[in-house]
């Protein structure tokens, strides 16, 4: 018989996160675009006039803006989350939200760990 059982240990994980030592080849993408061009062998996006261009920064930085956090066992459990709006943290769980130190968002229940790339 096959035993699970879930894993309880703190989770340690960074609220910057730079991703520049894990990339093969860290530049932007916009740099792909200019070597395309320069080859001629870009193809223009169909909707030029789009309003919702992506910005996208030169370096591969991104920050946590929020984490999924669960309690419990492997049969079931209690969700709750973490999510920064500003410069604080808040914590929900179900109808209730307080601000949070940055240093209490790390714990045994992170789940999922949400980052945006800086601009």
């Amino acid at each position: 018989m096959i035993r699970k059982e879930k894993n309880e240990s703190k989770v340690i994980f960074p609220t910057v996160l730079d991703m520049k030592p894990h990339l093969l080849d860290p530049r932007p993408i916009s740099s792909y675009i200019e070597e395309a061009k320069n080859r001629d062998i870009y193809i223009p996006p169909k909707y030029p006039d789009n309003p919702t261009k992506l910005k996208v920064s030169s370096e591969p930085i991104y920050d946590l803006y929020a984490v999924s956090n669960h309690y419990g066992g492997m049969g079931g459990g209690h969700y709750t989350a973490y999510a920064k709006n500003g410069e604080k943290w808040y914590d929900f769980n179900d109808s209730s939200v307080h601000v949070v130190s940055e240093s209490s968002i790390v714990g045994s229940g992170a789940y999922i760990l949400f980052y945006m790339r800086r601009d």
